[in-house]
């Protein structure tokens, strides 16, 4: 199953990093690789273009491009920007490859609740 890390023949996809027998595959919010569930990546995980734990858009930036290959362009657009909304985060993925099967499981944090969670 493509999408969770490891391809249809097997390949790890762009923007996951995999270790193990079964495999083990994760994305890194900040390495500038827009995948998984990772709503926007510029390729820093500071808050500044995209939110931390890469859950879209921080407050005053609109932010666009990304893809698995290429980090999210962020640009200032300060009071015009819409707020977005808080947006439910994964707080850890993890996907399990065996031959041609694998399962993706996932635990969630809410940004902005008031409770650092994993993930955040």
């Amino acid at each position: 199953m493509s999408g969770d890390g490891c391809s249809s023949t097997c390949t790890i996809e762009p923007g996951y990093t995999c270790t193990g027998q079964p495999s083990h595959c994760v994305t890194s919010c900040g390495d500038g690789k827009r995948a998984g569930a990772e709503l926007c990546d510029d390729g820093s995980n500071d808050g500044v273009g995209c939110a931390f734990g890469c859950a879209g858009w921080a407050t005053g930036y609109s932010c666009a491009g990304g893809t698995p290959t290429t980090p999210d362009v962020c640009v200032v657009c300060g009071a015009a920007c819409p707020t977005p909304p808080w947006i439910p985060i994964p707080a850890a993925t993890t996907t399990t490859s065996s031959g041609s099967s694998s399962t993706t499981t996932a635990s969630t944090s809410v940004c902005g609740n008031g409770i650092v969670e994993a993930g955040e």
